[in-house]
């Protein structure tokens, strides 16, 4: 599981909040619209217009959230930190792309280990945060309030918030709410080891995925809820799960979910004492290219498969 799941929604959210800072240019829903449906087109309609935008306009600011997100989606982070590096303080900027900013800062600062500096940008996204909501009903920027709190081992209060949402909003007809609000639900449930309740937010958050139709998503979606599977020890249903996570992230161009599918669910065939469907899965896998964590965990998978393979 990502240790910050900020998807693609969320940048829908501050891009709101961006127009409702300033109106912009009609146009800009068609974009919002193509994000939602596929991260690499996103990436490709960004750079197609925002040349021809002025540089700090609002519309500007609203392409480069989207970028953000999907940047992130796309576990491009080399990308993606030095798009954020320009941003050294927010004077001056809209509330809403320092969300943004203030937010993925403190993602990659947790990958690299300095977890006081991304503290220092959680605390300024929670304050931030907390404000905007004072004045604005949407019920999403909830749904990023307690996916900070996640990030800073609040899980309780983070728990709590979204229950309270969840009853108020577990009718509504909105997919793109329910899927990151049970989402969240889920991965807060699971730090807090309520695997049966993590299980049942993460099917509630995949049917709201397949609702959407962004197949990137659905393929985190089902890794997602197999990952609880794994930890739950329901070791059948997860190979299942992580199979269709596979499936789904082969369609949408997702390697990284491809890869972590595969290698968790080599760990439930290992799990479960089937070597010979576990090095086939392994078999699988370019380990060419791979984040450097997936290799290492791909190297010792080799190593228990080989060593216990009956074909040797």
């Amino acid at each position: 599981m990502k240790p910050f799941l900020y998807p693609l929604i969320y940048a829908s959210v501050l891009t709101g909040l961006c127009a409702a800072e300033k109106v912009f240019a009609q146009t800009s829903e068609n974009i919002q619209e193509v994000c939602l449906l596929s991260q690499l087109k996103c990436l490709t309609e960004i750079d197609k217009r925002q040349p021809a935008l002025k540089e700090k306009s609002f519309e500007w600011f609203q392409l480069e959230m989207l970028r953000h997100s999907s940047l992130f989606e796309l576990e491009r982070f080399d990308d993606l930190i030095a798009t954020l590096e320009p941003w050294q303080n927010y004077n001056g900027l809209p509330h809403s792309f320092s969300l943004s900013v203030a937010i993925h800062k403190a993602k990659m600062l947790l990958m690299v280990g300095d977890k006081e500096a991304a503290n220092r940008e959680l605390d300024y996204a929670v304050s931030l945060l907390s404000d905007i909501t004072h004045f604005n009903g949407n019920p999403m920027l909830i749904v990023m309030m307690a996916n900070a709190l996640l990030v800073m081992g609040e899980y309780e209060q983070g728990y709590k918030s979204l229950l309270d949402l969840e009853l108020k909003y577990q009718h509504s007809p909105d997919p793109l709410l329910k899927r990151e609000m049970y989402a969240n639900l889920g991965h807060l449930a699971s730090r807090l080891d309520r695997l049966n309740e993590s299980i049942i937010y993460r099917q509630q958050s995949l049917e709201a995925a397949i609702h959407v139709g962004n197949t990137q998503q659905i393929g985190v979606a089902y890794s997602n809820l197999a990952a609880t599977y794994k930890a739950n020890e329901q070791y059948f249903e997860a190979i299942k799960n992580f199979q269709y996570a596979v499936n789904s992230a082969r369609q949408s161009l997702d390697k990284h979910t491809n890869t972590k599918a595969k290698l968790r669910m080599t760990e439930c065939y290992i799990a479960i004492g089937n070597f010979v469907n576990a090095k086939d899965v392994l078999s699988t896998i370019n380990a060419n290219g791979i984040g450097r964590s997936s290799k290492v965990l791909y190297d010792d998978l080799m190593r228990v498969v080989y060593e216990k393979s009956p074909a040797n």
